[in-house]
């Protein structure tokens, strides 16, 4: 659900313009928070790393986005 919704929310924006590092990993801080069921000032353990969770299926992730590498993705499908 979470690569459903939220992933797909940005996907006009990350089309037209170039987001900020910053704000790309800001949003996926906000995406493994939300995963981890992390709340204010409350962590819990992550078992496993993000850029693991950020692969393929194929290759033993869930398939996250990166979003500064899918941001320049598409940015160079409209070029």
């Amino acid at each position: 659900m979470i690569k459903s919704v939220v992933q797909a929310i940005l996907t006009y924006v990350m089309s037209s313009f170039l987001l900020p590092m910053g704000l790309c990993e800001h949003i996926e801080s906000m995406i493994s928070e939300f995963w981890w069921g992390s709340k204010q000032g409350e962590r819990k353990i992550h078992l496993i790393k993000w850029e693991t969770l950020c692969k393929e299926k194929k290759k033993g992730g869930i398939g996250f986005r990166t979003f500064h590498k899918f941001n320049l993705a598409m940015l160079s499908k409209q070029g």
